[in-house]
């Protein structure tokens, strides 16, 4: 070896000695996010609900969270999830709670379902990364219901309802239930079956058990499922099933008699009773008459006539003794045979007697059947007063989901009403329900140019209507108001006030014109830290109330004769802070302005302090002459199922809590108590927060029962109260009545 290469040798051993003693930059370890470990079950793991009693649910505690949320979903990505707020590293559901949980996400129908779940922190933190673990669940053996179907559309007017389902091992009788509720509380057993076949029930028998339940204007909205008749110890999951019923009897024709002015031989009037086309009243001689006599008195409230040939027109007349006739319609048919003809009635008329006055085309016209519908003298319905004002109701602004072919604004507006609900809160703005409608300047344009807006002013049972009215050609107050915008302001709000004492005149709706929550309108960024509110923004607010309360005033000046009512309202919603010395609404502009009225955007107030800050907000009315009783109403309450993502309320929380509330307004005397809303419209991180009566499933929520359930135990009252005092209860009455409800 040379020299050099053991030179070389040398230094290169003492480079590497060297570097042993200096620190070489390392590689910074990969820090990987946070995530909440989950532990049990094991993944994949199956279980069968009708030999497990509970599952448990368990992960890894974080120091860093103090608070969980338990998720489960359909899906591995948990979209719309059902969560549970927990503390702790366990939780344990019981066989019925994961029985309910596989219904919420229509997974109980499945013969073996897989089932989503995580565990992340009640506070939002994105930096956590969400583990999604699943097992596999055998549902309960279900008593599916087959007949009718979900929703269905149900007319008493053919004799029997027949109820079918599915038999499950080992269980031999069955009770048929119906109930109010879509949860099926307080039901009432209608027949028992020891074998697997259908449960009919007579026309006028069900008639009678809804009339039971409370269920007397009609249609009605039912429930109903099949449950075991004896505790066979079975486990096994239930069905519960809505129909919409039809209470309309045709009535049976087989006891009734005829008499007519001129008769045909083999012609005359009882052969419309036969159930056949091929037989027929023909009378000689026109015009001419017959009566009917049904035996005993009814409630009608509709008729059909079938044209065998000839007919031209029917006078149709009712009597409760034969002798003092009600006329109730003409039916005119074309001169083609064989045409049913229909007669409704305006309203259900009692009658024993029929007489129809024919008119024909020729002398050989006949008629070959008649049928006659409504209640019989058992199953008389109550005629509700709908113009009556029954305080509780909701809202439809900005919903979230919908479900039918309507617009979003007719779909929830047609749920308002097949509540029970007559009176109805929407904005005039089109995009809360996706309408195109850009080429209008004023807010009544949109009751002309828009279908739907037109709908449910002219086409549907409202009494009561409350709008969000923003002028189109207005941007604001913000920046202060030009005599321009008050101008304009000033014509939107009379156009639409005289567009609706005018073309609702003759229906006594009422109508009030207002806004959305007006301190948010005041404050900047929606600043609450703010304690004085600027300068402009108050002015230009005072003389924005000014005008529009101006701009009704006159509209109703100018239109004297009309017998529609319209107010304009304004709306608070930080009335806790103007009660703290904050210059907010109502301690810096209520005082200022002569509003008809004050909606309350209350959440403020949902801890017991509802009173107090009603209270408050009155005192800062000024007078207004002709307006009595309380003029400050709710214009929103509501308590979500999820708040900022964190699980707030179960639906039976969100249903006492609310009950509680209506209560406390009534009793205090609002003129109105809306809930926030039908359908929900808070959707955050693709998670609905649950203000709704009506989910995202379509699913009936308890609140949406007690609403139901109010109204059709108010409007009897109402209905019971005019009949034995001869006139409607004062508001003092009602709101008393309506409040023990409670």
């Amino acid at each position: 070896m040379s020299k050099h290469n053991l030179f070389l040798i040398a230094f290169l051993s003492v480079m590497c000695w060297s570097c042993d003693d200096e620190q070489l930059p390392q590689q910074k370890p990969e820090v990987l996010p946070p995530t909440i470990a989950l532990t049990h079950p094991e993944q994949g793991i199956s279980f069968d609900l009708s030999t497990t009693q509970n599952i448990s649910f368990t992960w890894k505690n974080d120091e860093r969270v103090s608070d969980y949320v338990l998720a489960f979903s359909r899906t591995n990505m948990m979209s719309n999830p059902q969560i549970i707020a927990v503390t702790g590293e366990q939780y344990t559901l019981t066989d019925s709670a994961l029985n309910a949980l596989l219904k919420t996400l229509y997974l109980s129908a499945s013969a073996q379902a897989t089932l989503y779940w995580s565990v992340y922190p009640a506070e939002e933190d994105t930096t956590f990364v969400k583990q999604v673990s699943h097992i596999q669940i055998i549902p309960l053996p279900i008593i599916a219901l087959t007949k009718p179907e979900n929703g269905a559309n149900v007319s008493l007017s053919n004799d029997d309802v027949a109820f079918v389902w599915q038999q499950v091992e080992g269980i031999t009788g069955y009770t048929l239930q119906i109930s109010t509720s879509a949860d099926m509380s307080s039901p009432l057993n209608i027949k028992t079956e020891t074998e697997l076949k259908p449960i009919f029930v007579t026309a006028a028998e069900m008639v009678v058990r809804l009339n039971e339940l409370g269920l007397t204007s009609n249609p009605a909205d039912v429930y109903w499922s099949i449950v075991p008749a004896t505790n066979t110890g079975i486990k096994h999951n239930t069905q519960v099933n809505r129909l919409r019923i039809d209470k309309l009897l045709k009535f049976k024709r087989g006891e009734w008699t005829a008499t007519s002015s001129a008769i045909n031989s083999g012609f005359g009037p009882l052969e419309m009773f036969d159930g056949t086309f091929n037989s027929q009243w023909c009378p000689s001689g026109h015009p001419a008459w017959t009566i009917i006599d049904m035996q005993h008195e009814k409630t009608v409230t509709r008729l059909e006539a079938h044209n065998r040939q000839n007919v031209k027109t029917i006078e149709c007349s009712l009597s409760v003794d034969g002798q003092n006739w009600t006329p109730v319609g003409t039916l005119n048919y074309p001169t083609d045979p064989n045409v049913w003809k229909t007669c409704t009635l305006a309203q259900p008329t009692a009658a024993q007697y029929v007489r129809l006055v024919m008119e024909g085309y020729s002398s050989w016209a006949a008629v070959s059947e008649l049928d006659v519908y409504g209640f019989d003298d058992k199953t008389v319905p109550v005629l509700f007063d709908n113009t009556f004002n029954y305080v509780v109701g909701t809202q439809t602004i900005g919903p979230a989901y919908k479900f039918t072919s309507e617009t979003s604004l007719v779909e929830t507006a047609q749920a308002i009403v097949d509540m029970g609900s007559n009176a109805l809160k929407i904005s005039l703005e089109p995009g809360k329900y996706g309408l195109s409608v850009s080429d209008y300047n004023y807010s009544h344009e949109l009751f002309i140019k828009d279908a739907s807006y037109k709908k449910v002013l002219q086409d549907m049972d409202f009494q009561y209507y409350l709008f969000w009215v923003y002028a189109p050609k207005v941007p604001g107050f913000m920046d202060g108001m030009t005599q321009q915008e008050l101008d304009d302001e000033y014509e939107n709000m009379y156009k639409l006030a005289e567009y609706l004492l005018q073309t609702c005149n003759g229906t006594g709706k009422s109508f009030y014109l207002g806004h959305w929550e007006g301190d948010w309108h005041l404050l900047p960024g929606y600043d609450i830290s703010l304690t004085t509110a600027d300068a402009t923004r108050k002015e230009s607010m005072t003389a924005w109330y000014n005008i529009r309360q101006q701009a009704v005033d006159d509209a109703k000046s100018a239109n004297p004769g009309s017998d529609v009512s319209v107010y304009h309202y304004c709306e608070v919603n930080r009335v806790e802070e103007a009660m703290d010395g904050k210059e907010r609404v109502a301690n810096t502009i209520l005082p200022n302005i002569n509003v008809d009225y004050v909606s309350y955007s209350c959440y403020d107030a949902l801890d017991g302090t509802l009173s107090a800050k009603l209270n408050y907000i009155e005192s800062k009315l000024t007078a207004k002459p002709g307006i009595t009783g309380k003029r400050v109403f709710i214009g929103e309450y509501g308590f979500p199922i999820i708040y900022k993502n964190i699980a707030t309320n179960t639906a039976a929380q969100q249903n006492s809590k609310s009950k509680a509330f209506i209560k406390s307004a009534l009793q205090w005397g609002c003129p109105f108590i809306l809930y926030w809303e039908m359908y929900n419209n808070e959707v955050v991180n693709d998670v609905q927060n649950g203000f709704w009566l009506i989910d995202n499933n379509n699913v009936k929520q308890p609140i949406y029962d007690t609403h139901k359930n109010f109204y059709t135990a108010m409007k009897t009252w109402v209905s019971n109260f005019k009949t034995t005092n001869g006139r409607v209860p004062t508001q003092a009455e009602y709101l008393a009545q309506a409040a023990s409800w409670f």
